[in-house]
């Protein structure tokens, strides 16, 4: 089962939800650039809420705001800025293995394409709405 988060200067972190397949924390920045390198607890969708960040892991950059969920993989090293000021307030889906199984089915592993960094929400409701009530 995934742990909270060691603490992180700058961020308090409320766990609201924990399972087997899921803990759900709310995570709430003050946005103070952090220069260390931070890595995964597990697999992390983190969406924004308000704010907005850049994650940066290498050359690649994603910039969040409150349209964005950002994927974060296991032990994957990134860094954080603040682009703008007043931080950001995200709501973390925290997934070990047998969550994320669940979530993508037993195949996810032998997928030859790079999985993708993040994705913009507001496109992605309309086709989670009609997938829910099985139109499309």
């Amino acid at each position: 089962m995934p742990r909270t988060p060691p603490p992180v200067p700058g961020v308090a972190v409320n766990v609201l939800f924990r399972s087997a397949t899921v803990t759900i924390q709310d995570w709430c920045c003050r946005g103070a650039d952090r220069n260390a390198e931070e890595a995964a607890q597990g697999h992390v969708v983190a969406v924004t809420r308000r704010g907005a960040y850049l994650r940066q892991i290498g050359r690649d950059r994603v910039f969040a705001d409150s349209g964005t969920a950002v994927f974060f993989e296991p032990g994957q090293p990134y860094r954080v800025s603040h682009p703008v000021q007043g931080g950001d307030l995200c709501t973390l889906f925290v997934l070990p293995p047998e969550g994320v199984r669940q979530l993508v089915g037993r195949s996810h592993h032998a997928r030859s394409t790079a999985p993708a960094t993040h994705i913009p929400i507001r496109q992605r409701v309309p086709l989670a709405r009609s997938s829910l009530i099985g139109v499309g």
